[in-house]
């Protein structure tokens, strides 16, 4: 039990670790950027990663592109790739905030990140360190590269239609010392040299999409369902006339069991309708009608018109937008830092003069 707003990482790693102990197997915990994002990995990562569980979550704006590598490969988003990727696939997520590609552009190029990642060739050793394998190496690489030779058991179909790596790309290694990655086929990654979180999915791609928007909408609905006057009304704060955190845990406890209760009834109940059309030999259920709303009207939350067609402009106007308000913002705390420096100088010659020693006149003599 921890108080709202305060210990919300500690208190979602023991939740994780309590689902463990309970008896069952860990999988994905998806979370907001809150806690993965947020938190450093000492404190929620590193644990239930020990315990088994993959992470999944949403990156913050100022940890989207490269961020740091080991052995010439570069970390990008929780993976790592190769140093001579291109470089509008290195800043798709940066380039797609900014509002200067659509989404369909951004998903493409995601799409065209496998190939160049840099794998795991085994599973993690004993200590937690990693061997990982350049995309263009091995029995089935996936790139060509000037830099590694192409084994013999490489089909030749499949080597017309691998994309080559292009020398004139920023990151492609030049000179003698060339980084491990580029002169061996595998380097092992130390635990302490790895991306500080990796994700169980790459982030972005349509599978990541899928489970993340699953997991996201279903925590929010079960929070609306929480505070309908249907369920409980938890937001209704006359419902629960005591004073507290711990009164307040003890009624939001019997909520959430009543809450799952209900759903595991309305689960049930909706099985044994589907299992007696089906022994009727009844056609199932036809799915639902997709509402007006969707169907014809802008979606504001993910930006994009029906049907997943995306609206450059609407994100050129956001990124236009989040620019102008962060100049206003450093143009205000320029003008206060300013202003404060001259309060201070003048507090200073103002104590300055209250300070000076006062010359007495003396009188002329007669």
């Amino acid at each position: 039990m921890s108080i709202p707003g305060s210990g919300n990482v500690e208190a979602a790693a023991f939740v994780l670790e309590q689902v463990v102990r309970a008896g069952h197997l860990p999988g994905i915990a998806d979370a907001d950027m809150e806690y993965f994002a947020n938190a450093t990995p000492e404190r929620l990562y590193d644990p239930v990663r020990a315990l088994g569980w993959e992470a999944s979550t949403e990156w913050r704006d100022d940890r989207l592109g490269p961020r740091g590598g080991y052995a010439g490969a570069i970390f990008i988003e929780s993976a790592a790739y190769c140093p001579a990727m291109l470089m509008s696939l290195q800043m798709a997520s940066k380039h797609v905030k900014d509002g200067e590609i659509d989404e369909i552009t951004y998903r493409a190029r995601i799409d065209e990140r496998e190939k160049w990642e840099v794998r795991p060739k085994a599973r993690p050793n004993a200590d937690g360190s990693i061997t990982m394998m350049c995309p263009a190496s091995g029995d089935s690489p996936r790139i060509k590269c000037p830099l590694k030779k192409i084994r013999a058991r490489v089909p030749e179909e499949k080597l017309l239609t691998m994309d080559e790596v292009d020398p004139s790309e920023p990151g492609y290694p030049v000179g003698d010392d060339l980084p491990l990655i580029c002169c061996q086929d595998s380097v092992k990654f130390p635990k302490e040299n790895l991306p500080p979180l990796t994700q169980a999915l790459r982030y972005k791609s349509r599978e990541w999409s899928d489970f993340h928007g699953y997991a996201r909408n279903l925590i929010e609905n079960g929070n609306s369902m929480l505070k309908a006057p249907k369920y409980g009304s938890l937001h209704d704060h006359l419902n629960r006339q005591s004073r507290g955190f711990a009164s307040g845990y003890v009624f939001l406890t019997f909520l959430l069991v009543a809450l799952n209760i209900k759903q595991i009834c309305d689960f049930l109940k909706a099985k044994e309708i589907e299992d007696r059309r089906a022994a009727e030999n009844r056609p199932p259920r036809k799915p639902p009608i997709l509402r007006r709303r969707d169907r014809e009207f802008f979606n504001e939350y993910t930006g994009t018109l029906p049907g997943g067609a995306p609206d450059i402009e609407v994100r050129q106007a956001r990124a236009k937008a989040r620019r102008e308000k962060a100049a206003v913002v450093a143009a205000a705390r320029a003008a206060a830092t300013k202003s404060s420096r001259f309060k201070r100088a003048k507090a200073g010659a103002d104590i300055a003069w209250t300070r000076r020693p006062r010359t007495t006149r003396r009188s002329p003599q007669p």
